[in-house]
C-alpha cells in the first residue's frame, strides 16, 4: 500500500494487513495514518524502536505519541523493555506505565466572508479571503474541512491530487480537504452548467476538525451570474442503490435527458453524532492462577442514545495470560460482551498462564451500533509463591591460598515468583580446606553458613582457601525460597524436584610452594640375573619422592654421580644410560640398574632338583659360586612349602624343618651347602616336594639357577602285611592252625588283607564245613574272610605342649620367650621338639619386617619340664607406623621321645607402641622475639606414624602481653588449627607481633596446643611440650639519649689572675668552650600517638607541629588492610568526604585535610596525609576523629595511574579512627649558654627571696617557686648568677628593666634577636611590640621610671626594684643577685587561659661601674618620652641596653624570660614543661672557675707578671671579660618542637694579647635524642 490508500478497521481485526521490511540497515520505521468514522477524524503515527540508549533519553530523542481521545478520563498505557549493558548484564521484564490525561484545547476560530461570484457554468477559487481559519494548537496539515451540505448547483473541486483524502478531485461529505489545500489555492467552486440554478445563489455548509474537536457548521453563499441565453433544463433520473448506514454521491450521471418538471427531491438523514463514553476503566487485580469477575467498578460505559444491552464491547486484542469468559459458559473464550453483562456480573477473567508475568491486558472497541471508541483494559496479577527455585551448580576453580568471589556463574538459583533476597542458601557441611565468608563492604570478611541469591548478585559471598596442599574441596548446601523446602536441579536434561543437600565442587589450582620430600630411599637389596646380565628394577618401594603440589611426572631426578659398577637405563631404551628420570618412570617400572659383571661372582644352586628319602634325616643342597672369588659373598637360602609341609602338629604334617639362613662364601671359596632337616614321621605320604630359593646376595649376584625343588620319598613307610613264616608244620590232629600275620611300615592307619587258602597236595573242603575226604576247610576270597590286625603298645611316652594358645607382646618388646612345657610319667630321657614360626592365615605380620622368622630345636634334659623358645620382634622405630594388632604363628613339630599335645601352636600378637600414635608438640618450651620482627614462627614437631593426616589447634593465652596491643590472638577454634599432611613432620604455628613503637618492659604470653585430630582410627595426641612461653622484647624502643661518638676533647681552661691598680683583678685567659642547646618536645605521649582501625586500616601519627601562624599541623600515615585506597571524596559516594574533626571542647575548630602521597598500588597501600587547623590555640589536647573513605577495587584489578580522573573504584562509608593528642604551645626555652649561668627565679615569700645563694644550704631548684600565684599575693622575682661561678665582690648584677606580656591565640613569645635559633626572624620576646602579643607592659625601668605602666584596668601593679624597698635592702649585699616585687591582682583582669611571661634586662659590670642601687637615678637625662621609639622611617629603635651582643664593652647586659602561673579556679591551668629559668644571652664580663695549675707553672707566671709590672709605666686597669657567642645549628628545622638538635662548640673570645704558646682546639659535639622521647625522659 502506498500513501493515500485506504483500509478499514475490519481489515485490522481480520489480520489481513502485514508489514514487510525492505531490508534496509536502519533500525527504526514509522507510518502515519488518519482514522475517521465519517464525522470525526484522528491522525496518528505508528513507530517502533527496536532499541534506544540512555543517551537518547537524556537528549530527549525518545517520545511517546498517542492520538487516543481520553474523553476527559485518565487512561493508562504501558510498554515492556529489557535493559542491558556492554558486559551483557541484563534486567529483564521491565515495564514503563504511561498515564494519558486530557488537555484543554483552544477552540478553532473560523471566519466566512461573502462576495463570492461565479459565472454560470464557470469556476471560482476559494481562498483564505473567503474562509479564514485560526488554530494556535495544531499545525495546518491537521485541520480538515468537512462538507456538511454540498452546493446545490455545483460542486467543490480539489486540484491537489496528493493532498486530498482518498485521492479524489471531488470534495464530498465523505471526502474532506485540508486547510493547507485552501491556503495553497487548490480548492475551487465549480458551477455545473448542467444544473440550471433556480436562484442566483448557491450555498454549501462545512465544519472544520483538528482530529479531536470540531467547529460548528458554517455556510458559504456563492452568487451565480446568469448568461443571456436561456436554456431549458432537462432532468434524467436513474436508479441509485445505497447500502444501509452508508452514503453515495449523486452526480450528473444520475440526472440527464428529461424535461424539467416542477419536482422536488427530498432527502432526510437521521444521524447519531454522539459516540459512547467509557466512564470507568480501572483495571482488574487478582491472584495468580485464579479467576475474578469484571464489574462496573472496574469497567463501565454509557451512551445517551443507547441502552446497556446495545453497548457492545468487542475484544480486538485477546489477553495473553488468560481469557475472558461468560459465567454461563465457563472455559469458552468470548469475542464480545455488553454493558448489560458487566452490570449483571456475568463476565470473568481467568488466569491460565504458567509464565511468571504479572501484567496482562486486552484491547476492545465500544460500539453503540453507529460510533466506536477503542481502549485497553489492564489486568494486574499478584504472584503466588508456587514456583520452586531452579538450581544450577557449575562449581568453581580457585587458586591455592586465594579468596574468590562466588558469582552467579558458579552458583545460581532462580525462582520465577520469589525475589533474589528471599532465595536463601544454607551450608550443611562447610568446606574442609577453606571457608565460606561474607562481606558487607568488600573489606571485612566473616565466616557464614547462610546467604541469599542477592548476596551472590552483589558479590558478597566468597570462598577463601586456607592455602593447604589440597586439589579439591567442596561444601554441601540446601536452598529454599521461604515458602517451599523443595527445589529443582537439572540432571540429564531433566528437572528433578528434591530437598537433598547439593554439593558445590571446588577445584584447587595448586601453587608450587612446597619442596619435594624423599620418603623412601632404601637402595637395591639385590640383583637378578636375567638375559645374561645382572639387573633389578628400581621401584617406589626403594625410591619414592612426594610433593603435594607437583605431579609425579614433574618430579625429576638428576643423576649427579653415575654408578661405578653399572649403569642406569630405561627399559624402553635399553643399553643406553640415563642421566635423569621422573618419579612417574619409577612408578611404571621403567628404570633399572644393570651391573657390569666382570667384577662380581655368581651364586646359584648346582642342581635344579634333589631326591631324598625321608629317613635320610637331612638333605644337602649344594650352592656354587663362579666368577670373581677374591671377595667374600653372602646369600640367603630359604625354604618354601610345596606339597611337603614344614608346619603341622599331627603325624604326616611336618615333612621338613623350615629354614631361612645365610650361606657365606669366604675368599676363594666356591662351594657351600645349604642343609635342610627332613623329618621321618613314619607316616606313608607318597612323594612330596618343597622348594629352596636363593635371595638377597651380598657382594655377589644371583646366577641362573636360584630355585631348586626337593622331592621326599618314604617308600619304607608304605604299610605291608605278611606271614611271619614262609612254611608252617602242623599236626593233622591239631584241629586248628594259626598263621601269624605281621604288618610293617605306617601303622597309623587301618589296613586289611584277604587271607585265603589255595589247594595243593592237601585237599580243601567247601567254605561251609569239613567234608569227607578233605584235608582242611577252605578260606575263600570274600570279605567275610577279612581279618583286622591290631598292634597294641605301651602308653608311657611324655607329651610336649605350649603354655598358651595366644601370646601378646608390644612392638618394642625385642626378644620374647615362648614357654614350652613337657609332661608325662617318664621324664628320665632326653626329649626334643622343633619350635618354628610361620605366617598366620590370613597373613598379618610380615617376616623380616615385624619379626625374625625362626626354626630352632628345643631340648628337654632329663627331669626338665619347661623350656622356652626365643623369638625376636622387630620395632619400626625408624619409620613409626600404626599397623594395628598383627600376628604370626609359633608352632611345635618333630618331637623326639615325646608326642605333641594341644596347644602345640599359638598366635603371637604384636601391638603398636605408644610412640606410633601421631604425637604433636612444640620443639622448645620458650622463645624470645624482638617486637620489630612482627611475626614468630613456632615449629610444631610431629612424631609417630606420619602416613595419615593429623591436626592440632595452636592458640594463644595472655599473660603480661595483651591481645591486639602486643600480639594478634589465635583463638581456641578450628580457625587456629594447623594440619600435617601425609609425610609432614614439621609445621609452623605463626603468631603476629604488633610493633607499637612504645617502649615497654619484657612481656610474655603463652601458645598452647590442644584438640588433636587424626584421620586414623587411633587418632592423634599432644606431646608433653604442649605449652610454649613467648617473651617479647623491645629494647629498640627504649628511650635513649647518646652522643654520636664515644669520646670528645675536653676543653682546657688556663687563667692567670693578678691584681690591678687602683683596685680590682685582671686575668689573662686561654680556654676552649663548649656550648649546648636543648629543646623540649611538647608532644605529650605515654604509649605513642597511633591507633589501629578495628575495621580496615592502621593509622599512625607521623609528626605534629605548629606552623608560623600558630596553627596546628598533624601529619599521619595510613596502611590500608583492604584492596584499594583511601580517597578524599568519590563520585560513587556523593555527599561524603574524608575529614578530621576536633574535640567538641575546642569550639568547632575545623581542619583542612590533604592527601600528600599514595603508593601506586591497590594491595594494602601506604598513604600520607596532612591536616591543618583553621585557627591557632594555646592548647590542642583532646581526642580527634579521622573519617576516611575507603574505595575498593576488584581482586584482579591492576593498578593504573588515573591522572586527573577519579580513581576507578567503589567508595564505601567512611571508616572512623580515634586519635588521642596531647599538644600545647609552651614557652620555648632560650638556649642555655654555658659560660656564666644566670638564673631567673620567682618566689612567693620574702624569706626565700632574701636567701643568699652563696651561703644557704637550699638548692637553686628549691628556691625557685614553680607553683601558681593567687589573687592578693606578691610576686618576688630575682636574677642571680650560679653560686658555683661566684665572682665575689668584683662585679655586680643589676636589673635595668622588667617587662610583662601575654600572646594572642596561644602565641609563645621568645627571645631570638639574630633570628638564627628558630629561623623565624629577629624576635625580642616582651621587649618589642608584636602583633602576636595581646598585652604588653613595661613594669620597671631603672633609668626611665616615668614611662612605666602602673595600672591595668585600674588595678595597680605595685612593682618596685628590691633596691627601692627598705625591707629588701639586705639584697644589696649580694653582688650576684638583684630582684623586684609586684602584685599579681591586675593579671586576673583578662579571661582565663592566658599565659603571662616576665622578661628582665640586667647588666653585669665591675663594682665601680654599677649604678647606685639605693634609689632610682633622677639625674639621668631623658632622651625619650616614650618607652619605645621609632626612627624617621617608622622602624623600632632599641637603646643600647637592648643590644644582645655588645662585644668589647666592659658593661655587659643580658635578658631572661620566665613564665608566670596564675591560680585559676574556673578552668584548669596546664603546667607547661618549661622548666626553670633558662640562661639568656649573656655578653657580660664573665669569669670562669679557675683551673688550678701546677705550683711551678703558677709560680713562673707570677714572676713574669711581676717583672712586667716593674718595667711598665703605671696605667689604668684592663679587664678581659669572658664574652660569649652562641651559634646553634637547627638543620633547617622550622617547627617549634624538635626531636634532634645539634650544637657546635666554638672557640670564644680569647685575650687578644695571648701568648703564642696557647693552644685552641675546636670540638664539634652532636647530641641526638632518639625515638620514643616519652614524658619524663631527661637529657
Amino acid at each position: 500500500m502506498d500513501s493515500g490508500h485506504v483500509f478499514t478497521f475490519s481489515d485490522v481485526t481480520r489480520k489481513v494487513l502485514l508489514y514487510q521490511h525492505a531490508g534496509l540497515s536502519t533500525q527504526d520505521d514509522a507510518m502515519s495514518f488518519s482514522v475517521s468514522d465519517g464525522i470525526s477524524m484522528a491522525t496518528t503515527v505508528v513507530q517502533e524502536y527496536s532499541s534506544f540508549t540512555m543517551e537518547d533519553i537524556n537528549t530527549q530523542k525518545i517520545r511517546y505519541v498517542t492520538s487516543l481521545e481520553t474523553g476527559g478520563q485518565p487512561v493508562t498505557d504501558s510498554f515492556h523493555f529489557v535493559v542491558h549493558d556492554g558486559d551483557n548484564n541484563r534486567l529483564d521484564n521491565q515495564m514503563c506505565t504511561v498515564t494519558i490525561t486530557s488537555t484543554p484545547r483552544q477552540p478553532l476560530v473560523v471566519t466566512v466572508r461573502s462576495g463570492i461570484k461565479v459565472q454560470e457554468g464557470g469556476r471560482v477559487l476559494l481562498s483564505t479571503n473567503h474562509i479564514a481559519v485560526l488554530d494556535d494548537d495544531s499545525s495546518r496539515t491537521d485541520l480538515l474541512v468537512w462538507i456538511v451540505a454540498p452546493p446545490k448547483y455545483g460542486f467543490i473541486e480539489n486540484i491537489n491530487r496528493g493532498g486530498s483524502v482518498g485521492g479524489s478531485h471531488l470534495v464530498t461529505t465523505d471526502v474532506p480537504f485540508s486547510v493547507e489545500d485552501l491556503k495553497s489555492g487548490h480548492i475551487f467552486y465549480v458551477q455545473d452548467s448542467r444544473r440550471k440554478p433556480e436562484s442566483s445563489q448557491d450555498v454549501f455548509s462545512f465544519y472544520i476538525s483538528d482530529g479531536h474537536s470540531q467547529t460548528e457548521a458554517f455556510s458559504v453563499e456563492i452568487d451565480i451570474q446568469r448568461t443571456e441565453e436561456v436554456r431549458k433544463p432537462t432532468v434524467s433520473v436513474s436508479s441509485i442503490h445505497v447500502e444501509e448506514n452508508s452514503g453515495v454521491i449523486i452526480t450528473n450521471s444520475s440526472l440527464k435527458g428529461n424535461k424539467l418538471i416542477d419536482q422536488s427531491f427530498f432527502i432526510s438523514v437521521l444521524e447519531d453524532h454522539l459516540p459512547p463514553s467509557v466512564e470507568v476503566n480501572k483495571g482488574l487485580v487478582l491472584d495468580e492462577n485464579s479467576m475474578k469477575k469484571l464489574t462496573t467498578l472496574q469497567l463501565s460505559a454509557s451512551d445517551q442514545d443507547s441502552e446497556p444491552g446495545e453497548l457492545v464491547y468487542r475484544i480486538t486484542k485477546e489477553p495473553s495470560l488468560g481469557h475472558l469468559e461468560h459465567t454461563a459458559g465457563p472455559g469458552a473464550r468470548i469475542p464480545s460482551f455488553t454493558q448489560a453483562d458487566l452490570v449483571s456480573r456475568s463476565i470473568q477473567y481467568v488466569h491460565t498462564s504458567t509464565e511468571e508475568k504479572h501484567v496482562d491486558q486486552f484491547s476492545f472497541s465500544l460500539s453503540d451500533g453507529t460510533n466506536e471508541v477503542a481502549q485497553t483494559f489492564y489486568i494486574t496479577i499478584k504472584p503466588v509463591d508456587d514456583s520452586l527455585p531452579l538450581l544450577q551448580v557449575p562449581g568453581m576453580r580457585v587458586q591455592e591460598g586465594v579468596r574468590k568471589t562466588i558469582t552467579e556463574f558458579e552458583l545460581k538459583a532462580t525462582d520465577a515468583d520469589t525475589e533474589a533476597e528471599s532465595v536463601a542458601f544454607t551450608v550443611v557441611q562447610p568446606p574442609r580446606h577453606g571457608a565460606i565468608e561474607r562481606t558487607s563492604n568488600g573489606q571485612h570478611y566473616r565466616q557464614t553458613s547462610t546467604f541469599t541469591m542477592d548476596d551472590i548478585y552483589q558479590n558478597r559471598i566468597s570462598y577463601n582457601h586456607d592455602g593447604s596442599n589440597s586439589l579439591k574441596d567442596r561444601f554441601t548446601f540446601s536452598v529454599a525460597d521461604g515458602t517451599n523446602l523443595f527445589f529443582m536441579v537439572e540432571e540429564d536434561g531433566k528437572e528433578i524436584v528434591t530437598a537433598a543437600p547439593q554439593k558445590f565442587k571446588i577445584e584447587i589450582l595448586p601453587v608450587d610452594d612446597g619442596t619435594p620430600r624423599i620418603v623412601t630411599n632404601l637402595g637395591l637389596q639385590w640383583l637378578e640375573y636375567m638375559d645374561n646380565k645382572a639387573v633389578n628394577l628400581i621401584t617406589k618401594k626403594e625410591l619414592l619422592t612426594v610433593d603435594p603440589d607437583t605431579d609425579d611426572a614433574q618430579l625429576v631426578y638428576e643423576v649427579t654421580a653415575e654408578p661405578k659398577h653399572g649403569v642406569l637405563e630405561n627399559k624402553v631404551k635399553p643399553r643406553s644410560s640415563v642421566t635423569s628420570f621422573t618419579q612417574a618412570d619409577i612408578n611404571l617400572g621403567l628404570i633399572r640398574y644393570v651391573l657390569h659383571q666382570e667384577n662380581w661372582s655368581l651364586i646359584s644352586f648346582q642342581h635344579k632338583s634333589h631326591n631324598v628319602s625321608e629317613k635320610a634325616a637331612t638333605v644337602a643342597i649344594t650352592v656354587k659360586r663362579t666368577g670373581n672369588l677374591n671377595q667374600y659373598a653372602i646369600v640367603l637360602c630359604r625354604t618354601e612349602q610345596g606339597s611337603a609341609k614344614s608346619t603341622g602338629s599331627h603325624p604326616g604334617q611336618h615333612d621338613y624343618v623350615e629354614f631361612a639362613g645365610q650361606v657365606q662364601f669366604d675368599e676363594r671359596e666356591d662351594t657351600k651347602v645349604c642343609t635342610i632337616v627332613i623329618n621321618d614321621d613314619k607316616v606313608f605320604e607318597g612323594i612330596e616336594s618343597f622348594h629352596v630359593e636363593l635371595s638377597m646376595p651380598v657382594y655377589a649376584l644371583l646366577g641362573p639357577n636360584t630355585r631348586t625343588i626337593v622331592y621326599i620319598n618314604d617308600t619304607e613307610d608304605e604299610p605291608t602285611l605278611q606271614f611271619d613264616q614262609k612254611t608252617y608244620h602242623v599236626n593233622e590232629s591239631s584241629g586248628l592252625f594259626h598263621a601269624a600275620v605281621e604288618r610293617r611300615g605306617d601303622a597309623s592307619s587301618t589296613v586289611s588283607a584277604l587271607c585265603y587258602t589255595v589247594a595243593k597236595s592237601a585237599r580243601g573242603s567247601s567254605l561251609h564245613g569239613v567234608e569227607s575226604g578233605s584235608d582242611y576247610k577252605s578260606r575263600g576270597m570274600s570279605s567275610d574272610n577279612l581279618a583286622k590286625v591290631i598292634i597294641d603298645g605301651p602308653n608311657d611316652a611324655s607329651v610336649v605342649t605350649l603354655r598358651n594358645a595366644t601370646f601378646t607382646f608390644s612392638e618394642d618388646a625385642g626378644t620374647i620367650e615362648i614357654p614350652v612345657l613337657r609332661r608325662g610319667s617318664d621324664l628320665s630321657s632326653v626329649t626334643s621338639v622343633w619350635c618354628a614360626t610361620r605366617l598366620s592365615d590370613p597373613p598379618s605380620a610380615s617376616p623380616g619386617v615385624d619379626y625374625i622368622p625362626s626354626s630352632k630345636k628345643v631340648e628337654f634334659k632329663p627331669g626338665k619340664t619347661e623350656e622356652t623358645c626365643s623369638l625376636t620382634i622387630v620395632d619400626d622405630v625408624q619409620n613409626p607406623s600404626i599397623e594395628g594388632p598383627e600376628s604370626f604363628v609359633v608352632f611345635l613339630s618333630s618331637p623326639q621321645g615325646a608326642v605333641l599335645q594341644e596347644p602345640y601352636e599359638a598366635n603371637v600378637i604384636i601391638t603398636d607402641t605408644f610412640q606410633d600414635i601421631p604425637t604433636m608438640q612444640f620443639e622448645k618450651s620458650s622463645y624470645t622475639i624482638k617486637e620489630k620482627e612482627t611475626v614468630l614462627h613456632i615449629p610444631v614437631i610431629r612424631t609417630g606414624d606420619l602416613f595419615f593426616k593429623s591436626s592440632v589447634r595452636c592458640f594463644t593465652r595472655t599473660m603480661s602481653a595483651m591481645v591486639m596491643d602486643d600480639f594478634e590472638e589465635r583463638t581456641n577454634t578450628d580457625d587456629s588449627r594447623i594440619t600435617f599432611l601425609k609425610g609432614e613432620k614439621v609445621k609452623n604455628c605463626s603468631v603476629h607481633i604488633n610493633d607499637d613503637s612504645v617502649f615497654e618492659p619484657e612481656e610474655e604470653f603463652e601458645v598452647h596446643l590442644g584438640t588433636p585430630l587424626g584421620d586414623h582410627w587411633s587418632g592423634a595426641m599432644v606431646g608433653p611440650r604442649d605449652i610454649v612461653t613467648i617473651t617479647i622484647t623491645n629494647d629498640e624502643d627504649a628511650p635513649t639519649v647518646e652522643f654520636e661518638q664515644a669520646s670528645y676533647q675536653v676543653p682546657l681552661y688556663v687563667s692567670y689572675i693578678y691584681v690591678t691598680a687602683p683596685r680590682g683583678w685582671a686575668s689573662l685567659e686561654h680556654h676552649t668552650e663548649m656550648e649546648f642547646s636543648f629543646f623540649y618536645d611538647t608532644v605529650l605521649w605515654r604509649t605513642g600517638i597511633q591507633t589501629d582501625s578495628v575495621l580496615s586500616a592502621r593509622l599512625q601519627i607521623i609528626r605534629i607541629f605548629i606552623r608560623e601562624d600558630g596553627r596546628l599541623v598533624i601529619e599521619f600515615k595510613t596502611h590500608a588492610k583492604f584492596r584499594g585506597q583511601f580517597v578524599l571524596e568519590h563520585h560513587t559516594l556523593p555527599g561524603h568526604a574524608s575529614r578530621l574533626t576536633a574535640p567538641d571542647h575546642l569550639g568547632g575548630m575545623e581542619f583542612d585535610l590533604q592527601l600528600l602521597w599514595s603508593a601506586q598500588t591497590f594491595d594494602s597501600p601506604y598513604q600520607l596525609w596532612r591536616a591543618t587547623s583553621s585557627y591557632s590555640r594555646k592548647d590542642y589536647s583532646g581526642e580527634y576523629t579521622v573519617f576516611l573513605i575507603p574505595c575498593t577495587v576488584q581482586p584482579t584489578q591492576p593498578w593504573v595511574d588515573p591522572g586527573d580522573k577519579p580513581l576507578s573504584c567503589t567508595a564505601h562509608a567512611p571508616e572512623k579512627f580515634l586519635v588521642p593528642i596531647a599538644f600545647q604551645q609552651t614557652n620555648r626555652p632560650v638556649p642555655v649558654v654555658y659560660s656564666l649561668n644566670t638564673e631567673f627565679q620567682l618566689c612567693n615569700n620574702e624569706k626565700v627571696f632574701l636567701l643568699d645563694p652563696a651561703t644557704t644550704d637550699v638548692s637553686m631548684a628549691e628556691m625557685d617557686y614553680k607553683g601558681a600565684f593567687s589573687m592578693g599575693q606578691t610576686l618576688f622575682g630575682r636574677v642571680l648568677w650560679n653560686p658555683e661561678q661566684n665572682l665575689n665582690a668584683a662585679y655586680k648584677l643589676q636589673l635595668e628593666k622588667v617587662y610583662l606580656c601575654t600572646g594572642r591565640d596561644g602565641y609563645v613569645p621568645f627571645f631570638d634577636p639574630t633570628g638564627t635559633l628558630y629561623n623565624e626572624g629577629p624576635q625580642y620576646g616582651c621587649i618589642q611590640p608584636n602583633k602576636h602579643l595581646k598585652h604588653r607592659f613595661l613594669l620597671l625601668d631603672r633609668k626611665q621610671p616615668d614611662v612605666c605602666d602602673l595600672f591595668f584596668h585600674d588595678v595597680p601593679f605595685e612593682a618596685d626594684f628590691a633596691s627601692d624597698v627598705a625591707e629588701l635592702q639586705s639584697m644589696a649585699s649580694m653582688p650576684g643577685v638583684d630582684g623586684f616585687t609586684m602584685k599579681v591582682d591586675a593579671l586576673y583582669k583578662v579571661e582565663a587561659g592566658h599565659q603571662w611571661y616576665l622578661q628582665v634586662i640586667y647588666i653585669i659590670s665591675p663594682e665601680s661601674h654599677s649604678s647606685t642601687r639605693i634609689q632610682r637615678s633622677v639625674t639621668y637625662q631623658l632622651s625619650r618620652s616614650k618607652r619605645d621609639l621609632v626612627d624617621r622611617g617608622g622602624r623600632l629603635m632599641l637603646d643600647d641596653s637592648l643590644i644582645y651582643d655588645n662585644e668589647g664593652d666592659q658593661v655587659k647586659n643580658g635578658t631572661n624570660m620566665k613564665s608566670l602561673h596564675l591560680e585559676l579556679s574556673l578552668s584548669p591551668t596546664f603546667n607547661a614543661h618549661v622548666g626553670g629559668s633558662v640562661g639568656g644571652g649573656v655578653a657580660a664580663l664573665t669569669l670562669m672557675i679557675l683551673v688550678l695549675l701546677a705550683s711551678c707553672f703558677l709560680f713562673r707566671r707570677c714572676r713574669r707578671a711581676a717583672k712586667k709590672k716593674s718595667e711598665a709605666a703605671p696605667k689604668g686597669y684592663e679587664e678581659y671579660p669572658l664574652n660569649t657567642k652562641v651559634e646553634v645549628c637547627m638543620d633547617k628545622c622550622v617547627e617549634k618542637n624538635f626531636s634532634s638538635k645539634h650544637c657546635t662548640v666554638r672557640n670564644v673570645n680569647i685575650n687578644r694579647n695571648q701568648e703564642a704558646s696557647g693552644k685552641v682546639k675546636q670540638v664539634n659535639l652532636e647530641v641526638k635524642v632518639l625515638n620514643n622521647l616519652s614524658d619524663g625522659t631527661e637529657v
